[in-house]
């Protein structure tokens, strides 16, 4: 933990994140519909924000012809390990602007002075 940076704004970034992929998980999981109905466009709205790490997944997810429910529970944890990487990345990214935004000001506030 003491090698990791600190950011608020990737805090917050990767928070909204989580929350806008969650929402869409649950809905996917618990949604009325099946593929066709609510579900299937909560699913569809995952996977564009998971991408590319959910291209692997759909890709795994077509090949199997006769999925069970315990492929179903593996496939939905594959979407929230991927949604954690993606978060752990803008969360990265986020750290990294804010380093940039402080490294221009202070340049800017030296070329005041």
């Amino acid at each position: 933990m003491k090698n990791i940076p600190k950011s608020k704004l990737g805090a917050v970034i990767a928070v909204l994140y989580l929350i806008l992929v969650g929402y869409f998980i649950l809905v996917f999981a618990f949604g009325s519909g099946g593929p066709h109905g609510e579900a299937g466009t909560a699913l569809s709205n995952a996977f564009l924000l998971i991408l590319p790490l959910s291209g692997i997944l759909i890709s795994i997810y077509e090949t199997v012809a006769q999925p069970n429910s315990l492929f179903y529970f593996l496939f939905i944890v594959g979407l929230a390990v991927c949604a954690l990487i993606n978060a752990a990345a803008l969360y990265l990214i986020g750290w990294l602007t804010t380093r940039a935004l402080e490294a221009l000001f202070t340049r800017s506030v030296k070329r005041l002075k």
